[in-house]
């Protein structure tokens, strides 16, 4: 009898030990979770960046007309500018003429670009224009076409080609136009940001 008591002793005494234990492995765990500063924590849904982000990339896109002449708006490099902004990526507009990308071929835009080796690595090139125009009633409805390619300056490799199109209406040109050519270039750059390695 007295050998069963010391046993049930015991076994309560190991149950007690153990409850300790993991009582004090898990204060531990939490001391240390809340001892990592918030910057260090990932914020709630956010994704790594791309490796490719950390490669400065230049941007060289230009806007046409629907007969292929250039235009003076900007918002296809603006919009580009902004989402691959928010991907993280180091990003900057490249004071080059449209004439230097419109109608090129990639070996003729490679050497209109090889001044900005020293700046960027990796250039974003190419043209988006006014594909179609539709008047219904008052509200003009435009669709705007773009296609870029990314150009790696050191060995004229094309590393990526986009091509994407983008509806958009106003109550006249100047609004749909910017307001397509916007969205034009916030898809180009979601998908560049997405695809670039």
């Amino acid at each position: 009898m007295t050998s069963v008591t010391s046993s049930r002793r015991r076994l309560g005494s190991n149950r007690n030990r153990a409850a300790f234990v993991l009582l004090a492995v898990s204060a531990a765990a939490l001391a240390s979770c809340l001892a990592t500063p918030p910057s260090s924590r990932p914020a709630p849904g956010s994704e790594p960046a791309s490796p490719a982000a950390a490669i400065p990339l230049g941007i060289a896109v230009f806007e046409l007309d629907a007969s292929d002449n250039p235009i003076s708006t900007a918002e296809t490099a603006a919009g580009l500018l902004a989402e691959l902004g928010r991907a993280g990526f180091k990003v900057t507009a490249l004071p080059v003429s449209a004439a230097s990308v419109a109608g090129r071929k990639d070996a003729q835009v490679l050497a209109a670009l090889a001044a900005f080796q020293s700046q960027v690595e990796r250039v974003v090139f190419g043209t988006a224009r006014i594909s179609e125009s539709v008047l219904e009633g008052s509200t003009l409805i435009l669709q705007v076409t773009g296609t870029v390619k990314v150009l790696e300056l050191s060995t004229g490799r094309i590393l990526l080609t986009v091509n994407r199109s983008k509806r958009a209406q106003g109550g006249n040109v100047s609004a749909a136009l910017a307001a397509a050519f916007k969205m034009l270039g916030e898809d180009l750059g979601k998908e560049i940001a997405s695809q670039l390695r």
